[in-house]
């Protein structure tokens, strides 16, 4: 829990919810929201309930509240503009995003930055996304990255190479970012992140 009290009072609940602080003991009342009581009369919510409860009522649940880190995606690609839409698009989604330029900057971004996923183009400069995929692969400090390839190139070997290099699945641009977004969750399954943002799904459209 990152140093967070494990405990909760109604009023933090509230608070929280931006309700008032009898709607919290209603919810506690009504046994909606679990909870248990002080000698004096004042109600204790225990942290993860009052996650578990957020998510039963499809309410938002911030990471940075429950001490939780966003899930950390670094975005390699050597066209600019590319770049620059994925860090704001996954940003915006709640994703902790670095980028990198070319697959040798990407190599120590992954050092530094120790991403949970690497989204990567396979054409780039310097070292491509085939051989960025195989070094990460083949230390025990980063095999455990999910890498996600991009490619504009229609020769589905790239695709099938990239995979048998240890990459999870390469897409196709151009790429809509709604299925992205649906592939890096389908790949982070218990990753964290915001989920309190409004809708941002336009295309993103690459001739690559």
């Amino acid at each position: 829990m990152s140093g967070k009290p494990k405990f909760l009072t109604a009023g933090d609940a509230a608070r929280y919810c931006q309700v008032s602080l009898n709607t919290v003991k209603n919810w506690i009342g009504s046994g909606l929201l679990p909870a248990f009581k002080l000698p004096k009369g004042h109600y204790r919510i225990e942290r993860d309930a009052f996650r578990r409860f957020l998510e039963a009522q499809e309410m938002p649940v911030d990471p940075e509240f429950f001490g939780e880190e966003s899930a950390r995606v670094l975005v390699v690609d050597d066209e600019p503009a590319i770049v620059q839409f994925l860090q704001r698009a996954l940003s915006h989604e709640g994703y902790d995003v670095e980028t990198a330029m070319d697959g040798y900057e990407g190599l120590i971004r992954v050092g530094q930055f120790k991403p949970d996923l690497l989204l990567l183009d396979v054409r780039m400069p310097l070292i491509d996304g085939l051989e960025v995929t195989r070094r990460i692969k083949a230390s025990a400090d980063t095999k455990k990255i999910v890498v996600i390839g991009m490619t504009g190139q229609d020769d589905p070997e790239i695709g099938r190479s990239l995979v048998a290099a240890g990459a999870r699945t390469c897409l196709k641009k151009p790429l809509v970012l709604a299925d992205l977004l649906r592939v890096i969750e389908e790949n982070l399954p218990g990753a964290r992140r915001e989920s309190n943002r409004p809708s941002f799904h336009p295309d993103l459209v690459s001739e690559r």
